[in-house]
């Protein structure tokens, strides 16, 4: 009996989380997700195109083609999916001198549309000019579904080259109507967009966490800079 039941175990994990690990400079690679329109399979193609730094995911059925285009990637790191509903690209991308990034991406489908509901910088590493770790921060993200329900832990950990310095869980919650994780729905005020722009009166999606802030408008994901929001 109970390796009956390690089996049903084995095979709920294996069809919720699918990792692989694509080789660089690979063409294409496609897979199924739930539409949550109507829960039906949809097929997603991610195609490269690593001369431009770009990767594409491509939705397609009989009647449409959709694609969201991805940009300022230097390589896939890792690509998941979660629950037959996310698809989770990590990914490298440029930073400064000394200066290491990666930054994770979900996508889904709706009504045979790509939507991306979560974006964020999860690893910043900054090396000396001799190569030794000064600082390290990183976000754990863990997907969760209950009650019919999608939600996130977000924990962000920072550290230096001696200690460890900080730890810190924060709650998001899915809205399946307009497709994206948020902490807090906020009412119209002022933004900066970047390259610095007059400021615009907007209502938005807000994730705040003490080193990062990132905010979802009309489909767009921003990081908050110093003076400006960019488009990440």
């Amino acid at each position: 009996m109970a390796m009956k039941y390690l089996m049903y175990f084995c095979i709920l994990t294996i069809s919720l989380i699918y990792p692989f690990k694509p080789s660089y400079g690979q063409i294409d690679k496609k897979m199924k997700l739930l539409d949550f329109s109507n829960n039906e399979w949809q097929e997603i193609q991610i195609k490269e195109d690593w001369a431009n730094q770009k990767v594409y995911l491509i939705s397609t059925n009989k009647n449409t083609t959709d694609s969201l285009e991805v940009s300022d990637m230097t390589e896939i790191d890792t690509v998941i999916v979660f629950f037959n509903r996310f698809i989770r690209i990590d990914y490298k991308y440029s930073g400064g001198s000394g200066v290491h990034l990666r930054r994770s991406k979900l996508f889904c489908i709706n009504s045979s549309h790509v939507y991306e509901p979560l974006s964020l910088l999860i690893k910043q590493e900054s090396y000396s000019p001799d190569g030794e770790l000064q600082e390290k921060y990183w976000v754990d993200i863990l997907l969760k579904f209950a009650k019919n329900k999608y939600s996130a832990i977000l924990t962000e950990n920072k550290q230096d080259k001696k200690r460890y310095i900080s730890k810190k869980d924060y709650n998001v919650l899915f809205d399946q109507k307009n497709l994206v994780f948020f902490s807090q729905k906020k009412k119209p005020s002022n933004i900066f967009f970047c390259p610095l722009q007059p400021q615009r009166k907007i209502a938005y999606h807000l994730i705040s966490l003490k080193q990062e802030t990132y905010i979802y408008y009309e489909g767009i994901w921003y990081q908050k800079g110093v003076k400006c929001y960019k488009r990440m």
